[in-house]
């Protein structure tokens, strides 16, 4: 059943919530003034608007069963409280002045097309229940858009904006789950720690996401976790981008303490923090693949800061990160440093991995910096194979064990198709076809066509080509990679001088009859080409020698079918008589065949005469 509420309906929206029963759907009118009052939903509807977007009073949901808001606008004013605000208290006093505009007691929400506008307090607290945000915005909330405690929040195509906190502007998550997917975080800013995401004991998985511009005093620039117990964040297909400003203390986009990352597929670019362009980890294992480290500087690790931590990283892109002082890769005390099919480009420091206590192994990989490679102390060894070097010194530092370069190294320039050596982020280090390091990696490892291993970022089996032009053909198969219309096996548009198949040249065989044009006079006819079974008559040259076959007898005269005087074109000695052989469908001139024609007609009637003169009475 529906509930109006506004001019034709309910005048409040608590009045019409009292009426309803579990599964009614309230409308909210265009014309509705929200109170000042905080509203409880205490069984489950829906709330919607009638079109747009109306503003709402504070809710508290304590029901069972799901709630479903849709197009709705809420936002509080100060010393505005609501049950929630006692729970917000714990983690941060000044919160209970400031006021929720959403809270969650227990059950499932499911948020859609609605907006969260602050000027102070928290955009929505969710404890110990389940919430869905979907399409959904926040800005302006100055104690966080979104606390979740003990609970399950889903945040999908959804944006937070222009916000602060003391921890964790769009997600301050204690002892719950987030998953995040789809969203933009822009602007946002933490007085202590986690930009935009503030985790402790929550496991995570971001996708698809944008963070664009947050910042924290403390750690992690963008993202902060931490926990009493094991927990793991997972982030893919995510971007992380600064404006080359501090944006951490420690971590300018993900700052770890304790537990497990995993990343793939993730850009980390112009970030900067304290230690740790980009990531910065302690007492963590970090497994990553298909990194984009660019532009990121720190005074110690200018992408990665590494503290009794671990790192893999595969296929990984390390361009330009800046340190001040120490390294690119920077890490110290117990863990191991896994580094495979990565390119190292430009980057700047007194040197590029620096460990002070960490095993390094370094495989298939890279090594094209003018700063040293390696500085290796206090225990740490270092070893490799199969890598390619260019440029700068091997390694230096007081390192217990150093076999670097390898026996199976190879030097060279390694022949990126995109790279002028600029810092450019966009340039995807790819080989040309004559790099030394195509076919150079481990041999007993496979790309993934199944081809040798190639030293770099796009060797070995985790690797993802790039497809600039998206057509299904990745690097190194296409033949042109920035054309849509070009890959093997396409379409190839004869003599229009573009190999649209990839087969080495243009196609001249319009009709596929396996002779290319100028030879074959028809290149739109199958069955014309040079030796293609003539047909004689039919005004068509199907053997492309110069005309159609009108003199099979080789007299020199053409058969009448073509316009010629040969009325046997099977005899080279007759040339035969029209009109006294009767061939009225041979070889006849132009003038013999109508004058036949009119004898046989004469000769008819005649006939015809007589046998009626016979059978008269």
């Amino acid at each position: 059943m529906e509930h109006l509420v506004g001019t034709d309906g309910y005048e409040d929206l608590a009045k019409a919530l009292a009426s309803s029963i579990a599964g009614d759907v309230i409308v909210v009118d265009s014309s509705y003034v929200a109170s000042d009052e905080v509203v409880l939903v205490d069984r489950a509807v829906t709330i919607r608007s009638d079109g747009g977007q109306v503003t709402v009073p504070p809710l508290v949901i304590d029901a069972y069963g799901p709630v479903s808001l849709e197009g709705l606008r809420f936002s509080v004013a100060d010393g505005l409280a609501s049950p929630c605000t006692a729970t917000a208290a714990l983690f941060d006093a000044d919160a209970l002045a400031e006021g929720v505009a959403l809270c969650v007691l227990g059950g499932e929400v499911v948020v859609s097309g609605t907006s969260f506008e602050g000027e102070s307090g928290i955009g929505a607290v969710v404890v110990g229940g389940q919430a869905q945000f979907a399409g959904t915005s926040f800005s302006g909330w100055t104690r966080g858009a979104v606390w979740a405690v003990g609970s399950a929040i889903d945040v999908t195509d959804s944006s937070f904006l222009s916000g602060s906190a003391v921890s964790g502007a769009g997600v301050f998550a204690v002892g719950s789950s987030l998953l995040v997917s789809g969203t933009t975080f822009h602007g946002l800013h933490a007085s202590r720690d986690g930009g935009a995401l503030a985790l402790f004991d929550t496991y995570t998985e971001i996708v698809d996401s944008v963070f664009d511009e947050v910042s924290a005093e403390g750690d992690g620039g963008a993202v902060w976790a931490s926990g009493s117990g094991p927990f793991d964040v997972v982030v893919a297909s995510t971007v992380f981008a600064g404006s080359g400003l501090t944006s951490a203390r420690r971590g300018g986009a993900i700052a770890m303490e304790g537990g497990r990352l995993f990343a793939s597929g993730v850009a980390f670019t112009d970030l900067a923090a304290g230690e740790g362009g980009a990531v910065f980890a302690e007492r963590s294992v970090v497994d990553a693949t298909r990194l984009l480290l660019c532009g990121n500087e720190a005074e110690h690790g200018g992408a990665v800061a590494l503290v009794d931590a671990s790192l893999a990283l595969r296929n990984g892109r390390s361009i330009g990160n800046r340190a001040l002082r120490g390294a690119a890769l920077q890490a110290t005390g117990s863990g191991v440093i896994d580094v495979s099919q990565s390119t190292f480009v430009d980057d700047a420091g007194d040197a590029v991995v620096d460990a002070s206590g960490p095993a390094v192994l370094v495989r298939g990989s890279i090594l094209a910096s003018d700063s040293p490679m390696f500085r290796l102390a206090n225990g740490s060894t270092g070893s490799g194979d199969h890598d390619l070097w260019w440029r700068g010194e091997v390694g230096v530092g007081d390192a217990t064990g150093l076999a670097l370069p390898s026996v199976t190294d190879v030097v060279g320039d390694p022949r990126f198709a995109d790279y002028a050596r600029d810092g450019d982020c966009d340039a995807s280090l790819w080989l040309l076809p004559d790099s030394p390091a195509v076919d150079a990696g481990d041999p007993a490892r496979l790309d993934s066509d199944g081809s040798l291993t190639d030293i770099g970022a796009y060797g070995g089996p985790d690797a993802v080509l790039p497809d600039l032009d998206r057509d299904g053909s990745t690097w190194g198969l296409d033949c042109d990679d920035a054309e849509s219309g070009v890959y093997p096996g396409a379409p190839d548009v004869p003599l229009d001088g573009i190999d649209q198949d990839c087969d080495g040249e243009d196609s001249c065989d319009g009709d596929g009859d396996g002779v290319c044009a100028p030879l074959d006079c028809d290149d739109e006819a199958s069955g014309v080409y040079p030796g293609a079974p003539e047909r004689p008559y039919d005004g068509v040259d199907q053997d492309c020698s110069g005309a159609d076959a009108c003199d099979l007898d080789g007299d020199g005269t053409l058969d009448g079918r073509c316009g010629g005087d040969d009325c046997d074109d099977d005899d080279p000695d007759h040339l035969g008589d029209c009109l006294n052989e009767g061939r009225f469908g041979g070889g006849c001139s132009t003038l013999e065949a109508p004058r036949t024609f009119v004898v046989a007609l004469l000769a008819g009637l005649l006939l015809r005469r007589r046998a009626c003169r016979v059978g008269r009475p």
